[in-house]
């Protein structure tokens, strides 16, 4: 038996969530009355979010599936308000981290 982070399955759960025609926003708040998911770090999820969506962004440019290709925009969609919401530093890129862009 392996034992991940138990916030994880409630993230998998989101781009369904709106897909059922909820707003990220609306599916954010959903899964925050979780305390699995309201006691993780804002951090770690939001890197998670972005991390999902270039996944599925990838996964759509190898296949035409049209699932896949709503899976990428799902997930694209979520990342997107995860990281606008977040301040500032998180939504740098790691490229400018690296070279010391500000």
């Amino acid at each position: 038996m392996s034992r991940g982070t138990a916030w994880l399955e409630l993230a998998l759960l989101v781009p369904w969530l709106l897909k059922a025609g909820h707003e990220p926003r609306d599916a954010d708040e959903w899964v925050s009355r979780f305390p699995s998911w309201s006691q993780a770090p804002a951090a770690d999820i939001d890197v998670f979010s972005a991390a999902f969506a270039e996944q599925w962004r990838a996964a759509a440019e190898r296949r035409d599936d049209a699932w896949v290709r709503l899976h990428a925009e799902l997930t694209g969609r979520w990342a997107a308000y995860r990281l606008k919401k977040a301040p500032p530093e998180k939504c740098r890129n790691s490229s400018d981290r690296r070279s010391g862009r500000a």
